[in-house]
């Protein structure tokens, strides 16, 4: 398993948009990955799904594109990891 981790201290700084973007292209272009929310974990969703459900258009078709699970990678996960964590 590969895991690619956005993580800071400080909220609005682009970790969810990052995650976002990655997930997209790598979509676009034919990889096998999954992005995980932590944030709603923590009974808060200020990341992917914030985004996800915002009203802009171009925010929307992403969420045709990019498949979105909340928590962390489950154990024995096989693949391309990317994790969205909140601020710390």
């Amino acid at each position: 398993m590969l895991i690619v981790v956005t993580s800071g201290s400080k909220g609005g700084t682009g970790k969810s948009t990052v995650a976002l973007g990655l997930s997209a292209i790598l979509s676009l272009r034919g990889f096998g990955h999954e992005l995980f929310d932590y944030s709603c974990s923590l009974g808060v969703c200020t990341g992917v799904y914030y985004y996800l459900s915002d009203f802009v258009d171009g925010v929307n078709r992403l969420s045709k594109l990019v498949r979105v699970r909340q928590g962390l990678p489950p154990q024995g996960y096989d693949g391309l990891a990317i994790v969205d964590l909140p601020p710390q």
